[in-house]
């Protein structure tokens, strides 16, 4: 979608949205607009900066420097924050509903680097522009070159409550200070956000929710800023817990992505599904219920959007979904495929499975990369001096480099390990910043809040505290994942839930909340027990299992054993005292360790005798990966 208009001068850029519809995630809900008995009032909030994909530029000056627009993370001594570089002179308009309370906060600055080579400075102004003329409501003009004040993040404010029950055009322009020259005026609006009131719109308003399930792939969940993580990595998924409840303690089924997102869909553990060969070989067996084919059965129109062949379509995860769209896409052309395929299906009962591969592992230079606008951050932890991505020979680089630190047992320095974490959160912040562009337009189509929305990681990353690299074992920073569910309307947003749980509860989950039946087969348990204000926890600590091919974990309260370990031992941890998995007290409470043995010894039963039961109905072999395919998953670390 573009736009065009004539207003304005030189390098003009215009950006129309129309806003009446389209509310961003910085947290609370859009109004409510329909009659019906009070809520409770919240503000709502409009991100600006997440909608600028339809900005249109036109340039018609003298040419000292191209006028531009382009959204950056910019840091002036503190944190990092979202910007819009507008390079004067632009105007970005956005056609807005004014509501009551409405006013609009930001930032303004200089990028630090013009603080000394900016001619004098740029004019920001807010302007309200109808089509009798423009009424300024706000001009400031800095000047960082002369006025050293000036070299910081000043925060600003409109009142914006006289227009409110109108729709009005607002208009943040950039001009040139007094001297008419904006060569160098790198000029900037940070976070620009209108925010009104609102009421919360309650559940019971839409007849049946869209259900969205995200995975996150590789996502750790200590690296999360919710999880007390020390860099900034998840802003814009901090808000999103506002209106969201947030399983603290739930664990990955796997340590890789095929055998964990399979047992997503299933609600079963790796080895009774199968599907975890590393050559693609083992298909879904037929006959088991997929969470797609139940909704799909209920009349849901159902699409999936896979970025990695690791579940692809034949394998089985296509089972169940009108459309399986398999493209090797970053996150962002992963947005756009959705937006088309939900906007066009609106008036639909959608269930949509959105894959994000952006976290995972590399196979160019590095083994973490960014995009523009997320390469820089944190530049100080990390720079190709302290670790180039490469072998000493240059002949492995990136996941190819370290799979082959994993083979020879090869311990990076410490400050190359930082480095590496360092390129691996820098993908995270543009994840998250990804998610949040994908949420605002959700909300822009009124398809966000009544929907019911899982987001949920397949495994997470280790960065050898424990001897290895990628994800190779099942230590907890490989399986302690992030679970995230938003109920339709926000209820019980905002609530933490301790409780341990399993990747394998979220198809029980979803299909309980929408009040579908849950197959028998199905080994997950429903998580709606735990959600609501005064929900009781289990009696009893329930047991918690992961599977790799040649090891696998138990968990039970504060213990954890885990078997099959690269050193070819047996481990036993207390997790309330060693959080990290450094202590192995398996000689000290030998007894706990058999206790522990003998139950994941009678699951592995009990979980064969099921495989073996659903295997005799088809299994389905494939053909496996292709050459391309395979050499993907090589170059990835998957395949030695």
């Amino acid at each position: 979608m573009s736009f065009t208009a004539g207003h304005g001068s030189r390098g003009t850029l215009f950006l129309f949205l129309l806003l009446a519809l389209a509310t961003a995630g910085c947290g609370g809900s859009e109004p409510a607009t329909e009659a019906g008995p009070p809520k409770a009032r919240v503000e709502t909030c409009r991100d600006l900066i997440l909608l600028l994909d339809h900005a249109v530029l036109e340039h018609d000056g003298p040419g000292k420097s191209e006028a531009r627009i382009e959204e950056r993370l910019v840091s002036m001594g503190g944190p990092e924050r979202a910007a819009i570089f507008a390079h004067p002179v632009s105007e970005i308009s956005y056609t807005l509903a004014i509501h009551p309370g409405a006013r609009l906060e930001f930032l303004i600055g200089m990028h630090p680097d013009c603080w000394e080579t900016a001619t004098d400075g740029a004019t920001f102004e807010v302007l309200v522009r109808t089509t009798l003329g423009s009424e300024t409501l706000f001009s400031r003009h800095l000047d960082p070159v002369h006025r050293p004040k000036h070299q910081e993040w000043k925060r600003c404010e409109v009142d914006l409550q006289q227009f409110a029950g109108t729709t009005r055009e607002i208009v943040l322009r950039t001009g040139p200070g007094p001297a008419d020259d904006p060569a160098f005026d790198w000029a900037l609006w940070g976070e620009p956000r209108l925010i009104s009131e609102g009421r919360r719109v309650p559940a019971e308003t839409s007849a049946r929710p869209h259900v969205i399930l995200i995975s996150l792939d590789t996502l750790r969940l200590d690296h999360l800023d919710a999880s007390g993580h020390q860099r900034l990595t998840t802003p814009h998924l901090n808000r999103l817990l506002e209106e969201s409840l947030f399983f603290t303690n739930a664990h990955a089924p796997s340590h890789w992505t095929m055998p964990s997102h399979m047992s997503v869909f299933t609600s079963l553990p790796p080895d009774i599904h199968q599907v975890f060969q590393i050559d693609g070989t083992a298909r879904l067996a037929e006959g088991i219920p997929t969470l797609a084919g139940q909704l799909r059965k209920a009349g849901y129109l159902t699409a999936g959007f896979a970025s990695c062949g690791f579940i692809k379509g034949d394998l089985g995860f296509d089972r169940g979904f009108d459309r399986y769209f398999l493209r090797y896409n970053n996150a962002r052309r992963q947005n756009r495929l959705i937006r088309d395929w939900a906007w066009s299906n609106r008036d639909r009962d959608q269930f949509i499975f959105l894959h994000y591969f952006d976290a995972h592992s590399d196979h160019l230079k590095l083994p973490y990369t960014a995009p523009h606008g997320f390469e820089d951050l944190w530049s100080d932890l990390e720079s190709e001096e302290i670790f180039g991505g490469c072998s000493p020979d240059g002949e492995l680089c990136a996941s190819s480099y370290l799979t082959q630190l994993n083979t020879d047992n090869v311990q990076l320095k410490l400050a190359e390990r930082q480095a590496i974490g360092v390129m691996y959160d820098r993908g995270i912040r543009q994840l998250d910043y990804s998610l949040a562009k994908l949420v605002a337009w959700l909300k822009a189509q009124g398809l966000w809040d009544s929907s019911l929305v899982v987001l949920f990681s397949d495994h997470g990353e280790e960065f050898q505290e424990h001897g290895k690299m990628l994800h190779q074992q099942l230590y907890n920073e490989l399986i302690a994942v992030p679970l995230i569910i938003k109920l339709p309307g926000g209820n019980h947003g905002g609530r933490r839930i301790d409780t341990p749980v399993e990747a394998i509860d979220v198809a029980p989950t979803i299909l309980s909340l929408l009040e579908l039946p849950v197959p028998e087969i199905m080994q997950g348990r429903s998580l709606a027990p735990l959600i609501g204000e005064g929900a009781a926890t289990p009696d009893k600590d329930p047991l918690i299992f992961s599977w790799a091919r040649n090891s696998s974990s138990i968990t039970q309260g504060e213990w954890k054993l885990v078997t099959g370990t690269f050193g070819g031992r047996e481990a036993l941890f207390n997790l309330s005292t060693d959080p990290g998995e450094r202590h192995n007290l398996i000689r000290r409470e030998n007894h706990i360790a058999r206790q522990l043995h003998q139950l994941l010894k009678e699951q592995r039963h009990r979980n064969r005798a099921i495989a073996d039961r659903m295997s005799a109905s088809g299994p389905a072999p494939t053909d496996g990966f292709s050459d391309e395919e395979r050499k993907k998953l090589e170059l990835l670390g998957y395949v030695e």
